[in-house]
């Protein structure tokens, strides 16, 4: 059986994928039974963060790239009709193959029961979703004549469609023997059907408006966002295949009880939970970030949020692995008094220098108080007499209000030529407080790099300087200062 899913070239769907990997590769599934579909804009091409996706993730699953060929774009989720088709008529053994097709925002806590069994049959099988993708949600919603027209445009009989309610299912699919021509049509359909209910939507807005007037807020409607569910199901009844809801194939929600993904097979981390608590993760903060590095102390243990925190916080520790090794630097980062600002900022700092880098300690270091300290995660002050500090170790010292290009410090430190020198900075830009606010987010220079021309040159008295020392400490010591094309970003303090 081949594990598929199909997902448009965006970062959102990308972390998503490296922690369904990560989740297959602890359940033993095994790379040629793993395909990925990607969908890439062909006036763009591939993104380097899909490019990137494909190099760290390519000993865990076969990876695809397809352009989105698709002649109307009204539906964002008829790209994957789209490159599935594609992928299919690329490899036509899976017209005769066992397909799990699946969306990128799911996790197993278990491989499925009777697997073995469901594949080797001619059945077709779904998770459950009759609560709102069955008949009866249509016709309570928008009447029996919305049924019809909507299966009008599959080509469906009604009373097919009603025979089977019992059996209606999407989100997770076991597809057996369907060939490129079934998503060729299920691209066109769907996007037809989204068409469709849009304006059966519409039209009952302005009936009860006019009758009532009910705001567009209040009224019942169909969703939209289901027509490839609605196509996906009606297209397998319509070309006779068999098609049941499976209990194996049931699956938990993102709020329900750890009783349930102990019970159920397959997590679907999707939707938006109410009141928006901080006890529940929200997939749809992430949308243009990963959450490897977010703060995910408020998180229930309780319910499913906390495996799908614990897969990412797995992948950040696989991250950190990689980080480079500075494990014989001391960062000190400089300021006259310490206040809110500048602990605040410390925080900022030692999170961003320690997502690239294993550095021996990140110290804070007040000039005026003369005071070397150490903030834990708590907020303790921790002095620096309590750490021991060799010969051996180099000194990196920066202003806390700095902050400065990864590439520029791995240079920095990995040259010899410029340590025991005190380089000042040519260009300071200063940030504002929306910029800054994404940046505690993905916690990457990246950002302000590529956004360089929305900020201001930051003009400061004296010179500030970065110094790379590779022998002891030696608070006033003197050290030569010459001119180095480096660049920082200076964080103001209405920006935290």
């Amino acid at each position: 059986m081949i594990y598929l899913s199909a997902q448009p070239d965006e970062k959102y769907f990308l972390w998503q994928l490296e922690i369904q990997l990560l989740n297959f590769r602890k359940l033993s599934i095994s790379r040629e039974h793993i395909h990925v579909i990607i969908g890439y804009d062909p006036d763009k091409g591939i993104s380097k963060d899909a490019l990137l996706f494909k190099e760290n993730e390519e000993e865990n699953a076969l990876i695809f790239f397809y352009p989105d060929t698709r002649k109307e774009k009204k539906y964002l989720s008829s790209i994957r009709p789209n490159i599935l088709k594609q992928h299919w008529l690329e490899f036509g053994y899976l017209s005769e193959s066992c397909v799990f097709y699946h969306d990128s925002d799911i996790i197993f806590s278990k491989k499925i029961d009777n697997l073995d069994y469901l594949a080797q049959t001619e059945i077709c099988y779904v998770s459950d979703t009759r609560d709102y993708t069955g008949a009866h949600t249509i016709i309570e919603n928008a009447g029996i004549e919305a049924l019809k027209t909507m299966a009008h445009v599959v080509g469906i009989n009604v009373e097919l469609i009603i025979e089977n309610d019992k059996e209606v299912g999407g989100a997770q699919y076991m597809l057996k023997l369907v060939d490129a021509g079934f998503w060729d049509k299920l691209e066109s359909d769907s996007e037809k059907l989204y068409s469709v209910i849009q304006q059966i939507n519409h039209d009952k807005w302005e009936r009860e408006y006019e009758t009532h007037k009910v705001s567009r807020l209040n009224v019942k409607i169909i969703d939209p966002w289901l027509s490839d569910m609605w196509g996906l199901l009606w297209n397998l009844w319509l070309i006779g295949k068999k098609v049941e809801v499976r209990e194996e194939l049931h699956f938990s929600w993102i709020n329900s009880t750890l009783e349930e993904w102990e019970k159920n097979a397959i997590l679907h981390y999707t939707g938006s939970p109410e009141n928006n608590t901080t006890k529940i993760f929200q997939k749809g903060k992430y949308i243009t970030y990963a959450p490897w590095y977010d703060d995910f102390s408020t998180i229930s243990k309780e319910n499913c949020s906390f495996p799908v925190v614990n897969l990412i916080i797995e992948k950040r520790k696989e991250l950190d692995k990689k980080r480079i090794d500075f494990s014989s630097v001391e960062v000190l980062l400089s300021c006259d008094e310490i206040n809110d600002y500048i602990l605040k900022l410390y925080s900022v700092q030692t999170k961003y220098l320690s997502k690239f880098f294993k550095f021996d300690s990140i110290l804070l270091f007040s000039k005026s108080e003369n005071k070397l300290m150490k903030l834990t995660k708590n907020g303790i002050e921790v002095p620096i007499a309590e750490y021991s500090r060799t010969l051996e170790k180099i000194r990196l010292e920066f202003p806390i209000q700095y902050i400065l290009k990864k590439e520029d410090l791995f240079s920095l430190l990995n040259d010899a030529q410029f340590h025991n020198q005190s380089l000042c900075f040519e260009e300071i830009y200063a940030v504002d407080l929306i910029f800054m606010e994404q940046f505690l987010k993905v916690m990457d220079d990246h950002l302000f790099n590529i956004n360089v021309d929305k900020f201001y040159r930051y003009e400061e008295e004296g010179e500030s300087h970065i110094s790379v020392i590779n022998d002891s400490f030696v608070q006033d010591e003197s050290v030569k200062s010459f001119f180095f094309p480096l660049q920082a970003y200076y964080v103001p303090m209405e920006t935290l």
